[in-house]
C-alpha cells in the first residue's frame, strides 16, 4: 500500500524537525497551533498549507520541494535581504509548479 502524499510530507517534516534538534512544541509555536495539531501534520492527518511551507523555508531553511518530493538539492545561501527574499519567492514558484504538475489541467 502506498503512503499518501500527506503522510510522506509529514514524515519528511518530522525528519527535518529531528535533524534540526527541535521539539514538537517549538514547531507548534512557529505554526501558532497546538502541539497536538502539529503532530497531526507529521502524521499526515492534516496538510501543510502554503504559509507553513514559507515559514519552514524562512525560519528553518527547509526546502519546500524536499518536503513534497523528497529530492535534496543545493540550497541558496543568500547573504542579503533581497537575495533571501528572492530565494523564498523562487522556492514558492517551484512549489507551485510541482503542485501544478500533480494536477492534470486540460
Amino acid at each position: 500500500m502506498n503512503e499518501s502524499l500527506n503522510q510522506q510530507v509529514g514524515q519528511r517534516l518530522k525528519e527535518a524537525r529531528l535533524q534540526a534538534n527541535l521539539s514538537v512544541d517549538q514547531l507548534a509555536g512557529l505554526f501558532k497551533c497546538t502541539p497536538e495539531n502539529y503532530r497531526r501534520l507529521e502524521k499526515g492527518v492534516h496538510i501543510l498549507t502554503p504559509d507553513k511551507f514559507v515559514l519552514l523555508h524562512e525560519f528553518l531553511n527547509i526546502d519546500p520541494l524536499y518536503l513534497l518530493t523528497g529530492e535534496v538539492r543545493e540550497m541558496n545561501n543568500a547573504v542579503s535581504p533581497q537575495e533571501t527574499e528572492e530565494a523564498g519567492f523562487q522556492a514558492v514558484r517551484e512549489l507551485f509548479h510541482y503542485c501544478r504538475s500533480l494536477v492534470a489541467i486540460e
